[in-house]
């Protein structure tokens, strides 16, 4: 991959070839699991999970690429896709 190979893994640290493996219909796209594709996975370039950065950017319309992360501070290789408005989410992800 264009930032290296996962030491765990052994995969390409790329987003190439991966899939969206979780879909919420009228709510959002998720992928970005680089290392399993089912969603249990991912590995960010820097190793091990990186801190939450909070732009103030409000979750207030389709579109929007945030970080999937499992809790504060637990950002991975994860991305979700807003359909929709996600305020409930605003400061989480």
């Amino acid at each position: 991959g264009e930032k290296g190979v996962s030491n765990k893994s052994g995969k390409a640290l790329c987003y190439k070839g991966s899939i969206f493996h979780h879909i919420t219909k009228g709510f959002m796209l998720q992928g970005g699991d680089i290392t399993q594709g089912d969603g249990s996975g991912g590995e960010s370039i820097f190793g091990a999970d990186f801190e939450d950065e909070y732009l103030g950017r409000p979750l207030d319309r389709s579109g929007l690429v945030c970080m999937a992360n499992r809790g504060p501070n637990t950002n991975g290789s994860q991305f979700f896709i807003t359909a929709r408005e996600a305020s409930h989410l605003n400061g989480k992800n």
